[in-house]
């Protein structure tokens, strides 16, 4: 598998009692995922490339399916920071390449 800048893992925290059977194979399906781990009953991890998907993609699959994030404090500053995070790195995959400092400057 080809590694690439913007590959990320992602911590979901879900409410504990949750009914996670589809929870898997629906997140496999989503373009740039490469794989869900689970950990405990309500602890999963995603790895996904946030150049072709961000968190927000997760969130709408928990919310089709049911299923909840914990949400505790520090659960929602990590949500937060996840979305912050994936946007940056989606704004940076799709921008086009600047004029480096290191460059001379070229004399007409």
């Amino acid at each position: 598998m080809h590694k690439s800048a913007f590959d990320v893992t992602r911590k979901l925290i879900l409410v504990t009692g949750t009914d996670d059977a589809h929870l898997t194979p629906d997140l496999l399906e989503l373009d740039g995922c490469h794989g869900v781990t689970k950990r405990n009953d309500h602890t999963y991890f995603i790895k996904y490339d946030a150049s072709q998907m961000q968190f927000c993609d997760v969130e709408v699959v928990l919310t089709s399916l049911g299923i909840k994030l914990n949400n505790s404090f520090f659960n929602r500053l990590r949500v937060s920071r996840y979305r912050f995070e994936d946007n940056n790195a989606y704004q940076n995959s799709i921008s086009k390449p600047r004029a480096c400092c290191n460059k001379r400057p070229t004399q007409p």
